[in-house]
């Protein structure tokens, strides 16, 4: 080889001879000992097929029994005379029989409950009244006695069906003659109310019959200067108010519709068939 000297060559190859050798003079390893075969168990390790022989009654080698049964009469359970314990809800209350009663703060005796005699909460909102008709009660809108008589002026109205009414006078349709119906006027909106009780002659609401009652429904008011259909000064709610009358007279009650009064100009915008 190109660069290496006849001595260095000479040196490599003593090298690899004496390798040679000594892998000749070693001795030859013994072999490995063959594996012993596995002591045969009468039950294989495997979880299931334990429990299939404990299942079986088999005694299983290696395992102790452990014999756990009562010795004769030695033991006998009896009932315990204990009283069971309380229940989180039952806990910390007064032993008074009556309800209601509270449940004591910070682990104190229970206190029977007693209602105050004034509300703690002050004067409470009231809920505002039923409309007209609502059970028949009517007791939004005042006394009965005070106004059952208030007259009634001349109010020319247009039946649906001319023929089925004598008078163009709505006052003559206010309860007093059994042969007519009771008419009510909203919104000049005409209704047929005589299947209501609460309009009959003698009740405080027949004062709305046999005219406009626009006014009296908006302001929940039967003073005899509020029946009349003038709608002059209300505010928006007081509108909104009469808008629900129609509606209540129109869809909940299901009063007819039999006519309008052409003197009076519509205010509320609610779809009716005149």
């Amino acid at each position: 080889a190109k660069g290496l000297n006849e001595d260095l060559i000479q040196l490599a190859i003593d090298r690899a001879a004496a390798l040679v050798e000594a892998e000749k003079s070693a001795p030859t390893p013994a072999p490995a000992p063959a594996p012993q075969a596995a002591t045969a168990t009468p039950y294989s390790s495997k979880f299931l097929q334990v429990m299939q022989a404990v299942q079986r009654g088999e005694e299983l080698p290696g395992v102790r029994t452990i014999d756990d049964k009562p010795r004769g009469n030695l033991f006998v359970p009896t009932a315990s005379g204990a009283p069971p314990p309380l229940k989180p809800w039952q806990k910390n209350r007064t032993s008074a029989t009556s309800k209601p009663y509270v449940a004591g703060l910070d682990g104190g005796n229970g206190l029977p409950y007693v209602k105050p005699k004034v509300d703690p909460r002050g004067p409470q909102e009231q809920s505002p009244s039923p409309p007209v008709g609502a059970d028949d009660k009517l007791g939004a809108l005042g006394d009965a006695a005070a106004n059952a008589t208030v007259a009634r002026d001349h109010l020319q109205w247009a039946p649906i069906d001319s023929e089925a009414f004598s008078s163009t006078n709505l006052g003559d349709y206010c309860g007093a003659d059994s042969s007519r119906p009771t008419l009510v006027s909203i919104d000049g909106i005409v209704f047929d109310v005589s299947s209501s009780e609460s309009f009959k002659v003698g009740v405080g609401y027949n004062a709305l019959a046999g005219r406009d009652a626009s006014r009296s429904l908006a302001v929940m008011s039967l003073k005899p200067e509020e029946l009349n259909s003038n709608l002059d000064g209300l505010d928006e709610e007081q509108m909104e108010v009469l808008k629900d009358w129609i509606l209540y007279f129109k869809d909940k009650k299901k009063y007819p519709i039999v006519g309008r009064v052409p003197s009076v100009d519509r205010s509320i915008s609610v779809e009716v068939d005149l």
